[in-house]
């Protein structure tokens, strides 16, 4: 019935026109096609799809979205930071990875080639821009890297420093454009006050009494495993195929064996979020088993649970202090460091306007509770 009476129409239409007449400027015709008009896909036979309409219909977009897609053509440095084991110089272990290693593109897409020629590419310290880490360039892979860059802290206000990757014309030194990173290293805490085999602090040491090593570094953290093995002798073997389809290889006999062969890296185990498919879901996650452990320990500087600066030195706070780590559940300070420089500035008391007076959360917090991560101890 549809095709009937489409034909209808456009004899109709044909018919109309012929009485009106041309004129001289009249130069089109127009011809009804019955093979057309029996074509499968009628809905679509008023144009060939190969051949649209001379004239088309204008384009309608705001002026946001067209300035939008100007943006977009703009040269771009799209950077990341990496976690890359040859960068860690540690023995025996390492508590955190050492995310240091910068790898970027640089695109322009409004070049004949978006990899354009011209330009380096530079890391510099955002609070010290006199600070400045060049990165190679890789025609094969058209990436730009630094491996093992240099990680620089300010001052204590620089609790997770950041690095602004720069695209430099190579013929007037312009900045083109720039992407800002966060590069972060393995951290220092200072386990060697205890753990050290001349502390004279026995429940630092394994029963079977420290290990003295003439390596210094070796001493504290061989002192410091030995105590794990003994503390829970299965870790290993009870995580050895979770352990293994990371591509981490340790040895059935415990962390000191494993050791013997590899460096051990404790975020296999204990999951940290600064390091993504860190740890696993039933092992507790690192801040929980260190601080569960020593929360409750007479330290030997300043007895009493609220003395930080023994395994936290003032001088290394700015490398171990950082939001992003020890408090990972509320997006807005995935990024940034809020909380650290926070408490910093203003005191641990300080966390009660957001959290409250018993520290379990209100609205403001999105009722995140620091019992969550702390315990009950704390």
């Amino acid at each position: 019935m549809y095709r009937i009476t489409k034909y209808i129409f456009l004899s109709f239409l044909v018919i109309f026109l012929s009485a009106c007449g041309t004129t001289e400027d009249d130069t089109q015709s127009v011809t009804v096609s019955s093979e057309s008009s029996s074509s499968s896909d009628d809905n679509y036979d008023y144009y060939t799809p190969t051949q649209p309409p001379v004239v088309s219909p204008p384009l309608m977009q705001p002026a946001s979205v067209t300035t939008g897609l100007n943006d977009w053509r703009k040269p771009r440095v799209y950077a990341k930071t990496k976690i890359l084991d040859s960068c860690n110089g540690e023995s025996v272990f390492s508590l955190r990875p050492h995310k240091n290693t910068l790898e970027a593109i640089f695109v322009d897409y409004t070049m004949p080639t978006i990899y354009p020629d011209g330009y380096s590419l530079i890391a510099v310290q955002t609070r010290d821009t006199t600070f400045s880490i060049p990165l190679q360039y890789n025609s094969a892979t058209h990436k730009w890297s630094k491996e093992c860059a240099t990680v620089k802290y300010v001052d204590k206000n620089d609790i997770y420093p950041t690095y602004l990757i720069r695209a430099v014309n190579d013929a007037n030194g312009s900045i083109v454009t720039e992407e800002k990173v966060v590069m972060f290293d393995g951290g220092t805490e200072n386990c060697k006050a205890c753990h050290a085999s001349n502390s004279a602090y026995p429940l630092a040491y394994p029963s079977s009494g420290a290990v003295n090593l003439a390596d210094a570094e070796a001493d504290y953290k061989t002192n410091i495993l030995a105590l794990h093995d003994q503390k829970h002798p299965n870790a290993v073997s009870g995580l050895l195929s979770l352990l293994e389809a990371k591509g981490k290889m340790y040895d059935t006999a415990g962390l000191v064996a494993t050791s013997q062969s590899t460096r051990v890296t404790c975020t296999d185990c204990h999951g940290i979020n600064a390091v993504q498919a860190s740890g696993f879901k039933n092992v507790p996650a690192l801040t929980n088993a260190i601080h569960d452990v020593h929360a409750n320990l007479s330290e030997p500087n300043i007895t009493g649970p609220n003395n930080c600066l023994t395994c936290h030195p003032g001088e290394t706070i700015t490398k171990t202090f950082n939001g992003k780590i020890v408090h990972p559940f509320t997006d807005a300070w995935k990024d940034e460091d809020g909380h650290g420089e926070w408490s910093e500035n203003n005191g641990v008391s300080s966390c009660t306007l957001c959290h409250g007076m018993d520290l379990r959360g209100t609205k403001i917090s999105n009722n995140v509770s620091c019992y969550k991560c702390h315990g009950k101890e704390w």
